[in-house]
């Protein structure tokens, strides 16, 4: 789950800012402004996680179409790299370091909950793009990965200190991943020939090294080797705590240790060295964060399938909503019954109407009940609204709200265009409703899955202010992202409500009505 987020210099976004996230985000903002690029960032994650690709990022897709890396750069910014930022939520895990083919590990290392990545992308030949660079910061400790075009690394920048690549070494980014495992391979002369494993006694030796200088003299290397495979990277105060526990360190190092301060320089040099150990593996799980992230989205765009009359009958299993809603009838005639009725209660109680599917001459057909109606009616002979609006309201209840839905579809995110399109506007408030209502839902099951929400409708904020200020939801957990233009350079800002359901600030002139 991701708690903020940042793009630099893609399309109309040279610079967002950090942009938290909140349990429901309004998107708006005029046309051309960025909030459309913001938004489809999700799905373009998501898309380029499901298949292979020759870059990092599947810039033309299933889900969205943003061209080529050179194509998203902004105006302006041939020279500045693309970069993504995600605060990313990690559970804290315990893995040891290990070695292959060496025996010397140090001890297991504990995350910090919340992770900065940042990915800085360059352009290359095939237009696909490469990672440039690999930014991580947990908790006070900050790491860059560096790459050259060929995959090695070139460097790795911790804490402001430099660890260069040795004539006899070679890192390794395996972009396989989004972002690249790492790799620390050393090389090694055998009978046939000269040959790469991988390696990291040499880090090792880094951390002896460091104890030598707050061990006593007579310390053996030995003995420090023994502690320092004793000693796990984690956040400075965790870090200290460790050292009363230390079974092979000496009275006096123990001692030593304990008495310097946590963010000291020379505590600061153990953990980042610690930290170097353990990077291989901080990233791939880092990574496999990420991934699990992208492959969570759910996304909704705003030209959304058109309704027809019949469908023919498919006897598929459905696991997803399409984006555009063209599998809504599958979708819906796949339920079991009481899904079905799971499924009919929500709706009427969240809408006052509720579609189920009939089958007709071995084809189906997609009906709607509304209000106290006693039989249901072809969503075609209907307003355009219903079947606009059936992909979106079918994707929260699937994703947020249906039995086993945090084990089946995994949402980590749900991101929806324009939900307003050809909807009343007393509908297009009661959708806040349905925001809210699926926030309280996820909240019981101690979830949390962050609502996006790109719209031009007034009744959809106004209506979450609404909501605020009668203590239906919480004016924490809503926020507006207004995109700002008028300068000519897109500006974002994030506006929160008071506990009156009050925009902390008013709109900008011009915003929803023509200047005079």
């Amino acid at each position: 789950m991701i708690s903020g987020m940042g793009l630099n210099n893609i399309r109309a976004l040279r610079n967002s800012g950090h942009i938290p996230v909140k349990k429901i985000n309004i998107l708006v903002g005029m046309n051309s402004s960025g909030k459309s690029t913001l938004i489809r960032i999700f799905p373009l994650l998501k898309q380029s996680v499901e298949v292979r690709t020759k870059g990092p990022i599947l810039w033309y897709g299933r889900l969205v179409d943003f061209g080529s890396l050179k194509q998203v750069r902004s105006e302006g910014g041939e020279d500045v790299p693309v970069s993504l930022s995600f605060d990313l939520d990690v559970s804290s895990k315990l893995r040891r370091a290990q070695k292959v083919l060496l025996k010397d590990t140090v001890a297991t290392h504990r995350l910090s909950r919340n992770i900065r990545i940042i990915l800085e992308l360059d352009s290359t030949k095939n237009e696909a793009g490469r990672v440039s660079k690999v930014s991580l910061g947990i908790g006070r400790d900050n790491v860059s990965i560096i790459y050259s075009a060929n995959k090695a690394v070139k460097k790795i920048v911790i804490n402001d200190e430099s660890f260069e690549v040795a004539v006899d070494q070679f890192w390794y980014g395996d972009v396989e991943s989004k972002i690249p495992r790492l790799i620390f391979l050393s090389r090694e002369e055998g009978e046939g020939g000269a040959f790469f494993i991988e390696d990291r006694s040499w880090i090792l030796g880094l951390i002896v090294s460091q104890l030598r200088l707050m061990a006593h003299g007579n310390t053996s290397t030995a003995t420090l080797r023994l502690v320092a495979k004793e000693l796990a990277y984690a956040p400075a105060v965790e870090f200290k705590r460790q050292f009363s526990g230390l079974t092979t360190a000496p009275e006096s190092l123990k001692n030593d240790l304990a008495l310097r301060n946590a963010n000291g320089p020379s505590l600061t040099k153990l953990r980042s060295l610690l930290l170097l150990h353990a990077l291989p593996e901080i990233v791939k799980e880092v990574g496999d964060d990420f991934e699990r992230f992208a492959k969570g989205v759910k996304y909704i765009e705003p030209v959304r399938a058109s309704v027809e009359r019949y469908y023919r009958l498919q006897d598929l299993a459905v696991d997803e909503i399409d984006s555009s809603g063209a599998n809504t009838a599958m979708y819906l005639h796949s339920l079991d019954m009481r899904d079905k009725e799971d499924l009919k209660q929500w709706m009427k109680s969240n809408l006052g109407f509720f579609a189920y599917t009939q089958i007709a001459g071995g084809n189906v057909e997609i009906k709607v009940v509304i209000g106290s109606d006693a039989v249901g009616r072809n969503v075609t002979d209907l307003g355009f609204g219903y079947s606009q609006v059936l992909p979106v309201v079918l994707q929260l209840w699937h994703s947020c709200i249906k039995r086993s839905s945090h084990e089946n579809s995994a949402a980590s995110i749900i991101a929806i265009e324009q939900p307003e399109l050809h909807l009343h506007p007393r509908y297009q408030a009661l959708l806040s409703d349905v925001f809210a209502g699926v926030s309280h839902a996820l909240d019981r099951q101690s979830r949390r899955v962050p609502i996006f929400v790109e719209t031009h409708s007034e009744h959809i904020v106004n209506r979450l202010g609404a909501l605020i200020a009668s203590e239906v939801i919480d004016a924490d957990d809503v926020q507006i992202i207004l995109f700002d233009n008028s300068t000519g350079v897109s500006k974002v800002k994030c506006v929160s409500f008071d506990d009156s359901g009050v925009l902390a600030e008013s709109w900008p002139l011009g915003f929803f009505v023509p200047e005079d």
